[in-house]
Formats: C-alpha cells, structure tokens, sequence
C-alpha cells in the first residue's frame, strides 16, 4: 500500500504543478480514502502542499472522528502537523 500511495502523492504533486484539475480532485479522494493512524500527518502535509482542500478536510474529518471516538493517537504525531492545521482542526472540533 505505501508504494502505491507514495504514488498517488507524486502524482498529485504534479497534477498539482501542472494544473491537471480532473486529475487533483480524484487522487485526492482515493488518498482520503487511505486515511489511517500512520499516514495521516504525511497526507495533511502533503495536502498543504499541493493546495489540497478535499484531501486537507479529509484529514481533518479523519482526526476529529478519531478524538471523538476517544482512540488514542500518540502526542508525538500531533508534533508534525503544521500550526495552522491544527488551528482548524480544533476550531472545527469546538464548532460542530
């Protein structure tokens, strides 16, 4: 799996580059898909990068489901998520 989305990710970088913008919105929904514990600081990352918006709300739907089922998610991680992301994150969290 991380091969292919390692794939998946370069390809939205250069959907992304090259203004590809029926290619953008569905890589970003079959990486949304692939959400899990262990990607998701890459894929919000990533998000940012490429100016990902679906993919970027996806990582945020992704984390608040998380906190809401109370399943844990290690303090270290939440070290790589820029600032602003999770800025929103819980400004989404304490608003919905």
């Amino acid at each position: 799996m991380f091969d292919d989305q390692q794939k998946a990710i370069d390809l939205l970088y250069f959907a992304n580059k090259y203004d590809f913008l029926t290619l953008k919105p569905k890589l970003e929904t079959v990486l949304g898909k692939k959400l899990c514990k262990e990607n998701v600081s890459l894929l919000a990352s990533t998000a940012d990068k490429t100016n990902s918006l679906q993919l970027r709300q996806a990582c945020i739907d992704f984390l608040r489901n998380l906190f809401n089922k109370k399943e844990g998610f290690p303090d270290e991680e939440l070290d790589k998520f820029d600032a602003k992301f999770l800025k929103d994150l819980f400004s989404q969290a304490l608003n919905n």
